[in-house]
């Protein structure tokens, strides 16, 4: 079914005014989190908001970031740097967070038609974002509340894994529907 198509079907099962997309390998330890993020979404701006995700060697994983460019893609890949990642101590707006864990605004999501399931894997979270802003709402970022990520990073595999495959896929199906994403403006924002 894929990520994005199985999330949906996972929003159209609930109907509270706010909702909570997780990955089977995200683990909750403090609930009082979970308030914390729901907080944020006092303002009604705030379509989503997404913790830090705590990788299993206890550091905090690059989830919060810009709308990579694709050289952006080439220097995580090869020079093992995370050129869009967003570096942040306290609530920030990001252009997308990954979908492991993230509490949704309902009527943001729907105003958005959720994710696109034309993403099998990969991106839908990155696509999301960047509607969920041009519809006029923002995604915070919040690295005080950690949740555990038992990460497997899959796409990081060999460039010709199928992973990396439907990975590069997805790139390409993004940069498609988002041309204005292939560069990234003055000011950082792609």
């Amino acid at each position: 079914m894929g990520f994005a198509a199985a999330a949906n079907v996972g929003a159209r099962l609930s109907d509270t005014p706010v909702f909570a997309l997780l990955n089977p390998d995200v683990r909750v330890a403090d609930l009082g989190g979970v308030a914390r993020l729901a907080a944020q979404l006092v303002d009604p701006q705030v379509g989503a908001v997404a913790p830090g995700l705590v990788l299993r060697d206890g550091s905090l994983q690059d989830s919060a970031r810009r709308v990579p460019t694709p050289t952006d893609l080439i220097v995580r890949r090869f020079a093992d740097r995370q050129p869009d990642a967003v570096r942040a101590t306290t609530p920030v707006d990001v252009d997308w967070a990954v979908g492991a864990c993230l509490l949704l605004r309902r009527s943001a999501f729907d105003r958005v038609n959720g994710f696109d399931e034309r993403y099998f894997l990969y991106f839908e979270d990155v696509d999301l974002g960047v509607r969920l802003r041009a519809a006029g709402y923002r995604l915070r970022y919040v690295p005080t509340v950690r949740v555990f990520h038992d990460h497997g990073a899959a796409s990081r595999s060999g460039i010709t894994s199928p992973a990396t495959r439907r990975h590069i896929r997805s790139a390409l199906r993004f940069y498609a529907h988002h041309p204005t994403c292939l560069v990234r403006r003055p000011g950082g924002r792609s």
